[in-house]
């Protein structure tokens, strides 16, 4: 039984603001831990929103 819901969605949601962060930092920008923050905050604020 996954813990999360929506287990899909979850890894989308995550994979994605990883995947954008991943990014960033391969094209030489600073990926700072306000970054990450902000990152994981607005993919809790979509699986919260549902979408």
């Amino acid at each position: 039984m996954p813990m999360i819901t929506d287990e899909s969605q979850f890894e989308t949601t995550v994979g994605n603001a990883m995947k954008d962060l991943i990014a960033k930092a391969a094209t030489g920008k600073t990926v700072s831990a306000a970054d990450v923050k902000k990152s994981l905050d607005d993919a809790q604020q979509k699986m919260q929103s549902g979408g």
